[in-house]
């Protein structure tokens, strides 16, 4: 059985018995460049989206300082959150740089 129609005979069982034809499938990825590429994509939008949930937790944070009134609990509780978004913010984008630094010392472009 071919590669091709093991994949249309493996959807059609876990299907249900319905048949439908995927006409050329491909790879998504041809070498180990692409595999890259795709990675170094997901790593951009992976730290994008931690940027986008640190700036929430540092509003949030910020909020929950400037409504404590001067609750000692509340105060605690904001400075923790705005700590933690902070470092882990940090983290990440260092994270980030050190997996580019790495695959640009490879040789291997994104």
């Amino acid at each position: 059985m071919k590669k091709k129609d093991f994949n249309k005979f493996l959807f059609v069982s876990i299907s249900g018995g319905k048949f439908i034809n995927f006409g050329n499938l491909e790879a998504p990825w041809r070498n180990m460049e692409d595999v890259f590429s795709s990675g170094n994509k997901l790593l951009e939008v992976l730290v994008g989206s931690a940027a986008v949930v640190a700036v929430a937790m540092i509003i949030v944070s910020g909020y929950t300082l400037m409504t404590s009134a001067g609750d000692p609990d509340k105060v605690d509780t904001g400075r923790k959150m705005l700590t933690g978004a902070i470092i882990g913010l940090i983290v990440v984008f260092i994270a980030g740089l050190v997996i580019k630094f790495l695959l640009g010392f490879l040789g291997i472009d994104g």
